[in-house]
């Protein structure tokens, strides 16, 4: 609904939105209902001494045997970004928007699970502070 001074708008899990109209006309605005599909990550850090490719082949199958997860675009498992003790990996893949919120929960401990089952280890993002004497 949009008034003299402000939209509203209703978001897709239920929370009503006020945005002040300036920011509608002069700030970017998403849509995410404006679509059938939605694209959801998965973000996931691997030790360096772990099998790269192992568990890219782990997190795809996971992927491609999952009945929310689209066959296209295909889904990907990628080396995003290289941190000093970990790999920060990713799984990106798309899902229909009805299950935009919870297409990535039940993946998570399939995720988890797998990696348990096949000896991988994911590290946990953190700061190590060392002090020289």
């Amino acid at each position: 609904m949009i008034t003299i001074m402000h939209t509203r708008v209703r978001t897709f899990d239920g929370k009503v939105i006020y945005i002040p109209n300036h920011k509608v006309l002069n700030d970017q605005v998403v849509n995410s209902s404006a679509r059938p599909n939605r694209r959801l990550d998965i973000d996931f850090f691997i030790p360096y001494d772990q099998d790269v490719e192992k568990v890219t082949d782990v997190v795809g199958k996971i992927l491609k045997e999952d009945e929310k997860v689209l066959e296209k675009p295909a889904p990907r498992v990628v080396i995003e970004k290289f941190s000093p003790n970990y790999m920060e990996m990713k799984a990106r893949f798309w899902v229909v928007r009805k299950f935009a919120l919870t297409g990535r929960w039940g993946l998570n401990a399939k995720i988890k699970s797998s990696f348990d089952k096949e000896g991988i280890r994911m590290a946990s993002p953190r700061l190590e502070i060392t002090q020289n004497q």
